[in-house]
């Protein structure tokens, strides 16, 4: 009941309630974070899985999608198979460590030299010859979005986004789904 008068209220003001779950989201793992180094627990995860597995892929940012047969890590880890890692830091990986190195809609949350530092510590502990896979979203799909004459594709994208991603919106609308995109999704942890 309080939520949805938070919700109600909100969708006026959704930049409050996006940073009021932001701030939220933060603290609950930091929490997590702070537990499981004290505790060893990504220490013990990383000498797992390296001495377990002879193809070694690490995804950066995997939120709630974690790889089976990856080490999986975020900055706010959602999940136990999920390490603490932040992926504009110095990893706590060896000189070639891994044969691949993945991370989908993440590193477009972070400041360009933060980036720049990402990209460094990526290309560090790939291994020769490894692969690395960055993928970010498709500017020119977003930018369209805001046109006069959308596809169906477009409107059913639209429909999609603001029902999974901002339902306090106060309808379904391109430039809801835009702004979203491009700054959510943890975007003011790495700022």
């Amino acid at each position: 009941m309080i939520r949805d008068r938070v919700r109600s209220y909100c969708s006026e003001y959704c930049w409050a309630y996006d940073i009021a779950r932001a701030t939220r989201n933060a603290i609950r793992g930091w929490g997590t974070s702070i537990g499981r180094q004290i505790s060893g627990r990504d220490k013990r995860e990383i000498r797992r899985y390296l001495d377990h597995n002879e193809v070694r892929k690490l995804q950066l940012g995997s939120g709630y999608h974690p790889i089976g047969g990856w080490l999986n890590s975020d900055y706010l880890p959602q999940s136990s198979d999920v390490i603490r890692l932040d992926a504009t830091g110095v990893y706590p990986f060896g000189d070639e460590t891994f044969d691949y190195v993945f991370s989908e809609h993440m590193i477009e949350h972070v400041a360009y030299e933060k980036g720049q530092r990402m990209l460094r510590e990526c290309f560090r502990i790939l291994k020769v010859g490894g692969t690395i896979r960055i993928s970010t979203p498709d500017l020119a799909f977003l930018i369209a979005l805001y046109s006069d004459d959308k596809t169906e594709l477009q409107c059913q994208y639209i429909r999609w986004s603001t029902n999974k991603f901002i339902g306090y919106a106060p309808k379904q609308e391109d430039t809801y789904v835009i702004n979203n995109f491009v700054r959510d999704l943890g975007a003011l942890v790495y700022l």
